[in-house]
């Protein structure tokens, strides 16, 4: 779990870039998948951004969201959301629990 948490502390560290398209108006991260998450359903993942951490559910294009990945879309609001993936490529839809969270809120979300 010590792995996990470093990730997510370096997940902070990100640079800010922009992207130039109106879909994807937010990058992030994914700093922990589905795989890693261990509390409540199966699909939590969690996402660094450049405000925080965003806490969501994967609905589809679990190939997408594995840990390292990058992804763009609408990360900063509640509800289902869209994703494009680092080639923006249509990557699959999430559901936004949380975001702009804290170290500590995202280690909750996955470990309780």
């Amino acid at each position: 779990m010590t792995c996990y948490l470093r990730a997510i502390g370096l997940g902070l560290l990100l640079g800010t870039f922009s992207v130039n398209s109106g879909f994807a108006d937010t990058w992030g991260k994914i700093v922990v998948d589905h795989y890693r998450c261990t509390a409540g359903l199966s699909d939590r993942i969690v996402i660094a951004t450049e405000r925080g951490f965003t806490n969501a559910q994967v609905y589809s294009g679990y190939s997408e969201t594995y840990e390292d990945k990058l992804i763009f879309g609408d990360l900063h609001s509640y509800g289902f959301t869209d994703f494009l993936t680092e080639d923006g490529y249509e990557g699959g839809r999430l559901y936004i629990d949380d975001y702009m969270a804290s170290k500590s809120t995202a280690q909750k979300w996955c470990w309780g």
